[in-house]
Formats: structure tokens, sequence, C-alpha cells
């Protein structure tokens, strides 16, 4: 008997253990269905607009406006996954333009209309009110140039092109043209300052010092520009512009009291291009040598909160007050703007000794600070020595070409 009611009560529970991995397997299996009927219906809502896309065929595609009016979301060749879903935060306040799917066909005459729609479908996943929009224009870009030795070169995925969301914008006198590269409305001349900003995207609590004589315009509009993008973000807190002088004559200018500096919050796009103008309109610049030292010093003055101080500085141009580099409290970012050859040591120096890094349209000097009398250090294409604690222009590297 006892051993009769063991075994009972052994099969109960071995009947309750399998009853209970039966409910277990029903439930996966009822989620997955609902997951596929749900899959199902955004794949048919896919469907119907994949047919109504433009499609135009080209050799290989090429960015224009990366970082400033696209984004893109990258696919592998063969595949629907998105490799960067984040991205599409910055286009949370933007008015999406432009989607464009962009695709290679290889191998030559296979069908990929499947594989685009299931990346049609994992981009609903993330963005469904991209589905919803009908002012968006869709298209479908054909890579036809690729052959299998480079199919993986060539960008596969999404590349969505945006404006700014319709605001008031306010009439500046004599700020139109800085004004449309502010808004986007032309194109800057040269990009050194916004993929300076681009590769730093870490800095924070920023005041912006800025040379904003005669031939720095085209740089201080890509300030405006990156400021005018990211205004949400908030890490531009204030400008200081100078143009040395309010049109002083050279005779007349002194060191720490050469004047025309001009300082703003950065609270809206408008006031701060409106003092932008103003400092431009009073003065041009005069002589070469502009007091950079001198602005820098009054903005630690007026705002000596923040954290990160950027020089936006003309490579052509020397300093007049380079002996005020002593006063200087805090580490400075140098952007040299304009250089072609060999960088103006002037500004190697003042990096150096605040503590602060060299930025140029190719790359970030970062740390300068540890280099020791007699050690040499190549930036570009010239060769730079420190001694007795400063920077000296070496030589010019050639790259001399031997023919056969």
């Amino acid at each position: 008997m006892y051993k009769f009611i063991l075994s009972f009560l052994s099969l109960t529970l071995l009947l309750q253990v399998k009853i209970h991995k039966f409910f277990i397997v029903m439930k996966k299996t009822f989620i997955f269905f609902i997951n596929f009927l749900l899959m199902c219906g955004v794949y048919a809502q896919t469907v119907d607009c994949f047919d109504k896309f433009d499609t135009v065929q080209i050799f290989k595609y090429k960015f224009k406006g990366l970082g400033i009016t696209q984004c893109y979301l990258q696919m592998s060749y063969s595949n629907y996954k998105i490799f960067n879903p984040k991205v599409l935060e910055i286009t949370r306040d933007k008015k999406i333009e432009k989607i464009q799917l962009v695709y290679t066909k290889y191998p030559s005459g296979t069908n990929h209309a499947y594989l685009n729609k299931r990346r049609l479908a994992e981009l609903q996943k993330i963005a469904p009110e991209y589905f919803k929009n009908d002012s968006i224009k869709w298209e479908l870009v054909e890579q036809t140039a690729c052959t299998s030795t480079d199919v993986y070169n060539y960008f596969h995925g999404f590349v969505i092109t945006y404006g700014q969301i319709e605001e008031i914008r306010v009439h500046i006198p004599g700020g139109e043209g800085l004004a449309k590269i502010v808004y986007g409305e032309t194109a800057p001349t040269d990009s050194t300052v916004l993929k300076v900003f681009e590769r730093n995207l870490n800095w924070d609590n920023m005041l912006i010092v800025s040379d904003f004589t005669g031939s720095m315009t085209c740089y201080v509009s890509q300030v405006l520009l990156w400021y005018h993008l990211k205004i949400k973000d908030d890490k531009i807190k204030s400008f200081v512009f100078f143009n040395d002088g309010d049109r002083t004559p050279d005779s007349e200018k002194v060191i720490g009291a050469t004047g025309g500096i001009y300082h703003t919050d950065a609270e809206n796009i408008d006031s701060v291009i409106s003092v932008a103008v103003t400092t431009i309109s009073n003065g041009s610049g005069g002589d070469g040598p502009e007091n950079d030292i001198e602005a820098i010093l009054l903005g630690l003055e007026k705002y000596p909160s923040t954290e990160t101080i950027i020089l936006i500085a003309d490579n052509k141009a020397d300093m007049r007050d380079t002996l005020l580099i002593s006063k200087i409290t805090k580490p400075i970012k140098v952007i040299l703007c304009g250089v072609e050859d060999q960088i103006n040591v002037q500004y190697l120096n003042l990096a150096r000794q605040s503590g602060g890094s060299i930025h140029t349209i190719e790359e970030d000097l970062t740390d300068l600070v540890s280099l020791n009398d007699g050690e040499q250090i190549k930036i570009g294409d010239a060769i730079y020595i420190i001694e007795g604690g400063r920077f000296k222009f070496l030589k010019k590297v050639t790259n001399k070409v031997y023919s056969m």
C-alpha cells in the first residue's frame, strides 16, 4: 500500500510538470503567432506604399550635407537589420523632407523587392510616423557600378534628408548673407569648424570666442550654423566676437585695451546673429595682428562658469597680445581656420601654455603640454620642435616621388 501511494504521488507530480511545460509552449506559440500577425500587418502596409516610390539609378551614392541636413541608417549588403537606430534622435525636431532607400543592383538581374520591403518594415518599427506623413518624398536609389570585389564598400540603408521646423525669423539689417548660411539656405565655402565640432561631440558648457574680422565671416557662420542645428542640446552658453579695435588706427591700438569686443548669451539665434553683425559692421581688423587674448580674458571675466573655452582663430593672422597668455586661467581649445601648409606657432604656444589643444580641419592635437624640450612633432607637412618651452617651426616635410 505504501509503495502504491508513492507511485501515485510521483505520477501526479510528473503529470503536473508536463502540463506546466505544455502551457509554457502554448504561451510562447501564442505570442509568436500574435507577433507574426502584427508583422504581417506592418509588412502589408509597407507593401502598399512600396509600389508608389520613385526609383533612380546611379553609379554610386554620395552623401550631400551629412550631419547638417542628412543622417543615415546603415544596413549590410544582404540584410535588413538597422545597425544604428539611435541616430533617429537627431531628426525628432526636424521636418523630414525625403527618405531614400539605397541599395546595390548586385548580382545583376536579382530582384531586390522582397529584401527592400523587409528593410522598410524595419524602419516602420522604429519610426512609424514617417509612414503617416504624406509630405515626405520616398525614393529607391539603385547603385549599379558595384562588382563582387567591392560590394561591401557601397552604402546600404536609409538616407534621411531633413530641414528645420518652420520658425519665426527676425530680419537683421546687414546680416542677410550670414543668416542664409545659418538657416541652411547657402552652404559655407569651407567646413573646418563644422568638422571639428562633429569630431568633438562631448564638448559642453561652451564659451565661443571668435575672430570676426573680414576674412573670418565664413568660419563664424559655421559656428552659428552648428549652434542653430544643436540649439536644443544647450551646449553653447555664450559668445564673444572681436574685430580688433572698432576701426581704431593701428598706431593707437594698445595691448590689452584694443577694444572692438562684443559678447552675448546664447539665448536665441537671431540675437546672436545681431551681435555678430554689429561686430563685423564696426570694424574689419585693420593690420594683421588681432586681439585674441584680450577677447579670451573678457570672456572669462563675463562668463566665469563656462568650462570649455573655444577660440576660433585665423591661422594667417598673428596675435598682438601674446604677452597676456599667462593671465589665462583655463585651457583653450583653438580651432584654426585657413591652415594651408603650416600652423602658426603662436597658436601652438597658446594651446600648450594654457593646457589646451589645437584643432584643424583634419586632426585634433590634444597632448601638446606633455612634450619636453628638444622633442619634435609632425603636424600636417611640417615638423615643429620645443625649445625653451615654446614651439618653433623646424622644417617642412617633402614627399619625394621617384620615377623608374
